[in-house]
């Protein structure tokens, strides 16, 4: 069941960025608007409406925060990757996204540091 979950929902953040997903976007809103017609633009039209897009709105909420976690996750694997296999690099750095915010700032000073001791260099 787990792999059939993140199949969909994979799919539907791919198929929801999609040409296609917009184009549907905007037929579903003229969809509507000719149901308004039909409907006479009545009360239980408009409440339609508001529920049809707070529910579409809450689901994106969670496959947008899904996609970008994973994208994340792939991100921090890969750079992990760099890091480890580069030996001149700071292998502390390594998983630097698990640690606290106070230890990520010490890091941030310590490579602003090291940036600003090879302009000087550079340029003296």
């Amino acid at each position: 069941m787990p792999n059939h979950l993140e199949n969909f929902t994979h799919r539907s953040a791919k198929w929801t960025g999609s040409a296609g997903g917009f184009v549907f976007a905007i037929l579903s809103v003229c969809a509507w608007g000719l149901a308004g017609e039909y409907f006479a633009f009545s009360q239980r039209w408009e409440s339609g409406l508001v529920i049809y897009i707070g529910v579409i709105t809450y689901l994106m909420i969670f496959i947008l925060q899904r996609s970008q976690n994973k994208e994340m996750l792939a991100l921090q694997i890969k750079m992990n990757e760099l890091i480890s296999a580069t030996k001149q690099a700071d292998n502390k750095l390594i998983n630097l996204e698990e640690k606290t915010e106070d230890q990520m700032s010490e890091a941030q000073d310590l490579h602003r540091q090291i940036a600003s001791d090879h302009e000087t260099a550079a340029n003296g």
